[in-house]
């Protein structure tokens, strides 16, 4: 395999990799997952000799020693859901023990004190044996140690430039177009103003005060000044969406119950509690314990009555546990299949919905919904088989994850059709 590398100096070299040839790079193609720590900018070792080339760039590499992480949580999450033996394959240490394993992983992860790391790395061990290596990206301490990593090791963002919509993507989303989008004469846009929350609640910002003593360090500057940009925003837009929907309901309920799929420590969930008050009781479901946790922590603090937190399995869901009747299910960022299962959860309660879908290619085995939309798909020019309307999908999915590019839009549209349509 060839691979683009840069060196400190911003210079750019090919590098071959052959396992078959070198057992110094065998790790790093038989380990499941290994070769996603080779992520663009993870910072990586290489002994290589130089090979003859035309323009003397090309390396033949013999060993590959990860020095350096990228921190990003779902990064993080990967490489410290190895265990310690596994890990050792990664870093160059003279004795493969725990202690050295978890002293050059900490060097990987600087400023991280070695006790930190190790702690972290058995949990998310851990959490992926237990089958919840999906959820771990969330986790607050692993999304305050790539941010002590940026500030310690000098890391900085730069615009990312798209790159171009190739010519097949464009054809495939055409396609996924004519097969699942459809017009309809009615169909309105619902916005909602940032007034419409904000009016309600002008002596006491009952939102922004819930976001903030939900951080793990309510006075992080930063979690905060993301909370007022970007969480606030899409939560009022929920918030008021929500309303929109509770009030089609002909039935006067006494109270209408509420189902957060995916709610986590509850942000949503909490302020929709807050702000409709004793007319609502939440439920928020989500397969991480920790986050439930903190959310109930909050809840109790508060004295929010009006809502519970249940863990639960999705894919294994229980009817026993739920509400006897459900008015509404919600969900923000419901990473890819999961909103599949929120859908689905809304269609057999009988309820409304109001989903916010994300990260296309998790949680597929939640997705039921494409995974049927491959097998049900009509042809468009009595040429597709069941594989190249799944080709499609994966080149349209890919698009709908890159934010910025031409068709970004269009691609995330056609997917939730087909997933409305399968529903």
């Amino acid at each position: 395999e060839l691979a683009d590398t840069q060196d400190h100096t911003g210079g750019t070299y090919r590098m071959l990799l052959d396992s078959r040839a070198h057992e110094g790079l065998l790790p790093w193609a038989t380990i499941k997952g290994a070769r996603k720590l080779l992520a663009p900018g993870a910072e990586v070792q290489a002994v290589a000799t130089a090979k003859p080339s035309d323009d003397g760039t090309l390396f033949l590499a013999t060993k590959l020693i990860l020095v350096g992480a990228l921190p990003a949580s779902p990064f993080l999450a990967r490489l410290l859901s190895f265990g310690p033996d596994t890990l050792a394959e990664f870093f160059d240490t003279e004795k493969n023990t725990p202690e050295t394993t978890y002293a050059a992983l900490a060097y990987a992860l600087r400023p991280a004190q070695i006790a930190q790391v190790r702690a972290l790395s058995e949990f998310c061990a851990g959490e992926a044996k237990a089958g919840r290596f999906e959820t771990l990206f969330k986790h607050e301490e692993l999304r305050e140690l790539g941010d002590s990593i940026r500030e310690a090791q000098g890391w900085t963002r730069g615009p990312r430039v798209p790159k171009a919509t190739s010519p097949a993507t464009w054809a495939a989303l055409e396609r996924m177009e004519q097969r699942w989008c459809t017009e309809c004469a009615d169909e309105t846009k619902f916005v909602v103003g940032t007034q419409t929350f904000v009016s309600v609640n002008t002596n006491q910002d009952v939102l922004l005060n819930t976001l903030a003593n939900n951080l793990p360090n309510p006075k992080d500057s930063k979690r905060l000044e993301y909370i007022c940009q970007r969480k606030r925003p899409q939560i009022e837009w929920m918030i008021g969406l929500i309303r929109k929907l509770l009030l089609a309901h002909k039935e006067e309920n006494d109270v209408f119950q509420l189902v957060d799929v995916g709610g986590g420590r509850g942000d949503l969930a909490h302020a929709v509690a807050k702000y409709y008050g004793s007319s609502v009781f939440v439920t928020v479901m989500d397969i991480n314990p920790t986050s439930l946790s903190a959310g109930r922590k909050l809840a109790h603090d508060h004295s929010t009555a009006n809502m519970k937190f249940l863990l639960c399995d999705l894919s294994k869901l229980d009817a026993a546990v739920l509400p006897a009747h459900i008015d509404l299910v919600f969900g923000l960022h419901c990473c890819g299949g999961l909103s599949e299962s929120a859908v689905e959860l809304a269609l057999r309660s009988q309820a409304s919905f109001a989903v916010s879908t994300c990260c296309f290619r998790s949680n597929n085995h939640l997705a039921s919904l494409t995974s049927m939309s491959t097998r049900k798909a009509s042809p468009i020019n009595g040429e597709e088989t069941e594989d190249s309307t799944r080709k499609d999908l994966d080149a349209v999915t890919g698009l709908a994850l890159i934010g910025g590019a031409k068709g970004h839009s269009r691609a995330i549209q056609a997917i939730n059709s087909m997933r409305l349509q399968m529903a």
